[in-house]
């Protein structure tokens, strides 16, 4: 599932939720410039993105039931 993003804000025009099971969820962010980064996570698990002087990107895993995530994005402080 990919979930768009203002570029011109975080530099990166979107980030994609990889896969979901019972515990875990994984998220993928491509560069722009090709390449990228993935991150797993658990519930009450965070983690962010960023790219130089652009505010970052915070990830948190919120819940997982029956195989749907609940997730929450929120912009952090730049890089």
């Amino acid at each position: 599932m990919d979930i768009r993003l203002d570029a011109k804000k975080f530099h990166y025009p979107e980030m994609s939720i990889v896969a979901v099971n019972a515990r875990t969820i994984a998220y993928e962010v491509p560069y722009p410039g090709g390449g990228g980064a993935q991150q797993v996570l658990g519930p009450g698990g965070s983690s962010s993105f960023g790219f130089r002087s652009r505010p970052s990107v915070e990830v948190t895993l919120v819940s997982i039931k029956k195989g749907t995530a609940l997730i929450s994005l929120s912009p952090g402080k730049p890089s």
